[in-house]
């Protein structure tokens, strides 16, 4: 059985939106979205990674991995579709939330263990 990392008020809006995503505690089967008729359906994420944290804002899912080379940041307009964006160093990403127009993500390991983005579309 999976267990599913809740992202505080970033579920809220998506769940709101009719759509919430989610990223599974072990990182597989993420993306995973969730609709209001009740189901559960695993996407494809565009890199193989280790994703471990997806959150919402400025009308944009983001998504961080702890695994990847230059590929550990995916986003999606829409929870379904997704594109890589190349992330500021290749570090442990554990988490990202957005608040204040901005992305912001945190490492578990490396030198540089915080990346900021603009509410990028």
């Amino acid at each position: 059985m999976k267990t599913f990392r809740l992202i505080g008020i970033a579920a809220l809006v998506a769940v709101i939106a009719i759509a919430f995503t989610a990223c599974s505690d072990g990182g597989d089967d993420c993306p995973t979205t969730y609709t209001a008729t009740g189901t559960w359906t695993a996407r494809e994420a565009a890199a193989d990674n280790s994703w471990r944290s997806v959150t919402y804002g400025n009308g944009l899912f983001v998504a961080v991995a702890n695994s990847g080379t230059n590929n550990r940041v995916m986003t999606s307009p829409d929870g379904i579709n997704w594109t890589i964006r190349t992330s500021a160093v290749n570090t442990g990403w554990a988490s990202v939330t957005y608040a204040n127009d901005k992305f912001v993500a945190v490492a578990e390991d490396g030198t540089n263990r915080v990346m900021t983005a603009p509410g990028i579309r």
